[in-house]
């Protein structure tokens, strides 16, 4: 059974295509930069099956970053810190203004 997840996608973006994959498979690519006013730059709503993997891809660098999904948190922060990408998984909707 799926559930849909959402992939909120914030700070530290400048223009960076990011490759979403699911278990290894490519799922969607992205142009991403942050919106300053709102500290958010896209929300992308998936449906997925918990333990699925998540990867991220900042395609600038070729570095990837995982993330199990799990049922019970199915908001997943995601940011660019350092040229790296940073997910925090958590069940509370982050406030934007």
């Amino acid at each position: 059974m799926s559930q849909t997840y959402e992939l909120h996608f914030g700070e530290g973006f400048d223009d960076d295509a990011v490759t979403i994959l699911v278990d290894g498979q490519p799922y969607k690519k992205l142009m991403l930069t942050t919106k300053m006013q709102l500290g958010l730059a896209h929300i992308e709503r998936v449906d997925l099956k918990p333990r699925q993997m998540v990867t991220l891809r900042l395609d600038s660098s070729g570095v990837d970053t995982e993330s199990r999904l799990q049922k019970s948190k199915s908001i997943l922060k995601v940011s660019k810190q350092d040229n790296v990408v940073v997910i925090e998984s958590t069940d509370v909707s982050p406030g934007y203004v």
